[in-house]
This record gives C-alpha cells, structure tokens and sequence, in this order.
C-alpha cells in the first residue's frame, strides 16, 4: 500500500511582500504537483492582511491554525 500525502503545509512568518508571496505560492504548488496532493495550506505567523493568493491554496494565520 502506497502512503498517501493529506496536505501540504507551508509555514511562513510574514507573507506582506510579493517576493515572499511568489517564493511561497511557487513551492507548495511544486510540493503539490510532486506528492501528487491537492490540499494546500499556507499558515502565517504575522496577523497582517492576507494576500491574494492561487485558487485552492488556503491561507491561515497561525493563531486560527493551532487552535
């Protein structure tokens, strides 16, 4: 039986510069593509704004997450 991965979890600081955005966004889509999972979900440390963001991708600020 092959294990299979549930989610992708990234975890970043702060996500309030598009650089940051991009490098982020880039990897869980390439970790997406490779395990061969759909559920992507950034959780954020920094309570700023949220940014745009792809569609299916699930942003959440660390504070909501770990509840």
């Amino acid at each position: 039986t092959k294990n299979r991965v549930s989610e992708i979890i990234q975890v970043c600081y702060r996500m309030d510069s598009s650089r940051t955005c991009s490098r982020e966004f880039d990897a869980i889509e390439k970790a997406s593509v490779e395990l061969e999972c759909p559920k992507r979900t950034v959780v954020v440390w920094n309570g700023g704004a949220v940014p745009v963001h792809p569609d299916g991708i699930e942003i959440v600020r660390y504070s909501d997450w770990a509840q």
